[in-house]
């Protein structure tokens, strides 16, 4: 799963029959283990990143999903 090359330190978030927190590591590559088969919803959150989407619904079945990716783009700081 991917929440976007090069874009590390992004926190995803999991959702529905069971809930957990991962966060990206250098190349934008993350990680759940150990998920039962069933409905969950995926986001990523970075901060001054506007990531789509927001959620993404996803069904595991036979303990394996891959390819969840979002893409990011840096938010206005204001300055």
């Amino acid at each position: 799963m991917s929440a976007g090359a090069g874009m590390p330190g992004a926190t995803v978030t999991l959702g529905g029959l069971g809930a957990a927190t991962a966060f990206t590591n250098s190349t934008g590559n993350y990680t759940f283990r150990g998920l039962a088969n069933g409905d969950y919803a995926v986001s990523v959150t970075k901060p001054t990143y506007s990531c789509l989407p927001k959620k993404s619904s996803q069904t595991i079945n036979g303990a394996s999903l891959a390819n969840v990716n979002f893409t990011a783009t840096p938010s206005s700081t204001g300055l």
